[in-house]
């Protein structure tokens, strides 16, 4: 009896990694051209990071991929952070797996970025592929070649990527925490994650500095200063302050209208003053 209780385990235990595991596939036939070319696979456990690298013969514009490698559809979402932003990300849509595809400036030498698990799946632990390269075809050949069952390429109708440049007017008063959040979707103000983050200096202005917005979105902007517990809302351009969807700054894909989110220290609001939403 012992013995086929262990064998059972045995078999469990083997198919639980075969689930986890990631699919190992061939490599596209001419790959590795690209200036700044670097793919790996590996496990991550679920919420965590692990940096990656890649290095770069000349400066070039470096493009980034990351997605699920594993044989269980509609599972682990990643960010790839480069620079101190989020220049890639996989997401589910109908249960099929896309990728953002994003990029950045590299300078030559070793290059180094942060890929991070961003879901807590039901099977442990996360599987992820990456790729970076300055030659985007290079990705969406190994992209298609190393990512798992469920994968549908890059992009879905009705979600875009935006760059969304952040301006404040005026200079920080103190130290302190600016964080750029985007909400569940139009008619929810639970703030949904948390797309980048900067610790501001005394005097600082923030000019043209970018954040990546999977839209359509939500966005608003926050400020603690330092030694307080209390977060305000830095309003922006757009937000009315009349308790509706209207009152919140929306990022869309409508190409015709390019996104910003202008805002002002002074014009900071304590978070028990901010409207609740009303319909």
């Amino acid at each position: 009896m012992k013995k086929l209780g262990f064998l059972f385990l045995f078999i469990v235990l083997g198919v639980a990694l075969f689930w986890a595991s990631p699919s190992v596939q061939a490599i596209p036939t001419g790959g590795g051209g690209g200036n700044c070319f670097n793919y790996g696979y590996d496990v991550i456990d679920d919420l965590t990071s692990t940096p990656f690298s890649f290095n770069c013969a000349t400066s070039s514009t470096v493009y980034f991929g990351v997605c699920d490698n594993g044989s269980v559809p509609n599972d682990d979402t990643f960010t790839m952070e480069y620079g101190g932003n989020i220049v890639a990300y996989n997401y589910f849509q109908n249960n099929l797996e896309y990728a953002y595809i994003g990029s950045a400036s590299a300078s030559a030498g070793t290059n180094t970025g942060l890929l991070t698990s961003t879901s807590n799946a039901p099977v442990h632990p996360a599987t992820y592929f990456f790729v970076t390269s300055s030659d985007p075809g290079e990705l969406s050949a190994y992209l298609g070649a190393f990512c798992g069952v469920d994968f549908a390429g890059q992009g879905v109708a009705g979600i875009c990527d935006r760059f969304v440049p952040v301006f404040t007017t005026d200079k920080a008063p103190s130290n302190g925490t600016l964080k750029f959040n985007v909400q569940f979707g139009e008619d929810s103000r639970e703030e949904g994650s948390t797309l980048r983050v900067w610790d501001i200096s005394a005097g600082q202005q923030i000019n043209n500095d970018y954040v990546i917005v999977p839209a359509p979105q939500w966005a608003r902007l926050w400020w603690q200063p330092d030694g307080e517990n209390t977060w305000y809302l830095l309003p922006s351009q757009y937000w009315l302050g009349d308790g509706t969807s209207r009152s919140e700054y929306g990022v869309s894909c409508d190409t015709t209208v390019v996104p910003s989110y202008h805002t002002s220290f002074a014009n900071a609001i304590p978070q028990s003053e901010v409207p609740a939403f009303h319909p």
